[in-house]
């Protein structure tokens, strides 16, 4: 079987378990550039030393090719993801068509933990600052000037809650009037990435 066809049964079967979108989106960027790379070989015949080169390949000859324009190489946690996703790909491919796992032999890449800096109270204050009015305008009819934002109520609360909660963006952006509770000040956060656990 073709490597290709073989992605498709494997990115169908995680489908219908339930992954989410965002997942699957990663995991066919990733298995159809292994696919190019290896010229879409059967997926019996890549081996281990089939991926290695890949591997390294993201490493030190892949050119990214991004919105910004920025070419800059992979980082050790991107060229990681396609670890991950060669190894859940992998792992089906060894239940469903039998297939011995040409990644077994391949650690995961290393990565180092980036430490995260949390916001002075001066930088908190100025993101809140910034919610309520417009950038400073500049014309040559008139003195410059700012406006009251419409959105400032909102947008203040958004980032309080993002500050106080922890949570990622991608949540916030998903939360439905129902996730809220005034009463308790309970919001609940549905699960959407892999896990998909809910948490209040």
């Amino acid at each position: 079987m073709q490597l290709s066809r073989a992605i498709r049964g494997f990115l169908l079967a995680r489908s219908a378990d339930g992954l989410s979108e965002n997942t699957l989106i990663d995991y066919e960027r990733t298995l159809r550039t292994v696919a190019a790379f290896l010229d879409d070989p059967d997926i019996e015949a890549v081996t281990t030393d089939d991926l290695r080169r890949y591997l390294d390949h993201l490493r030190r000859d892949y050119v990214p090719t991004r919105m910004s324009g920025d070419a800059s190489p992979l980082s050790p946690k991107t060229i990681k993801n396609h670890w991950i996703a060669l190894a859940s790909f992998y792992k089906w491919a060894a239940r469903e068509l039998g297939v011995d796992n040409a990644l077994a032999g391949i650690k995961p890449p290393q990565t180092s933990q980036a430490t995260v800096e949390p916001f002075t109270q001066d930088e908190v204050q100025a993101i809140l600052k910034a919610c309520e009015r417009t950038k400073t305008a500049s014309t040559e009819q008139r003195l410059p000037f700012t406006m009251r934002r419409p959105t400032a109520a909102r947008d203040r609360a958004l980032i309080l809650l993002l500050l106080d909660t922890g949570l990622r963006a991608s949540e916030c952006a998903k939360l439905t009037v129902g996730d809220v509770d005034l009463g308790t000040g309970e919001v609940t956060v549905k699960g959407f990435g892999s896990g998909r656990k809910s948490r209040p």
